[in-house]
């Protein structure tokens, strides 16, 4: 946006084609022989490059967001938890995993109470 402000306008302005209204701030202001031509080329590949650029970098972020996301619940179902004083109504194993499983669902393995 900036170098459209600041290097194309310019450029058509002091185009020969229109001399008032809208078309003055044009690429249609600038005749078919003027060298101006090479500023609108240039910004054209210039912007483009940029847009692939950033779709790439875009995209190596999510896969790097995703992979951190990923080894950490890995890392987050390997773990044991040791609890100390539970009520006597979940001293069975069964109904100890579903309650851990309906509040944490698909990261409880197993259960044990020794």
């Amino acid at each position: 946006c900036i170098w459209g402000l600041f290097v194309s306008l310019p450029a058509n302005i002091t185009g020969e084609r229109h001399r008032y209204g809208v078309l003055v701030t044009t690429v249609g202001n600038v005749s078919q022989d003027s060298a101006r031509l090479y500023i609108h080329l240039g910004l054209n590949a210039l912007f483009s490059a940029s847009t692939v650029y950033l779709a790439f970098w875009l995209r190596r972020q999510v896969n790097l967001f995703k992979s951190c996301r990923h080894t950490r619940s890995s890392q987050a179902r390997l773990q044991t938890v040791m609890i100390r004083g539970l009520r006597k109504d979940f001293l069975d194993e069964s109904r100890l995993f579903l309650h851990f499983d309906a509040r944490y669902p698909g990261t409880v393995l197993r259960v044990h109470i020794a």
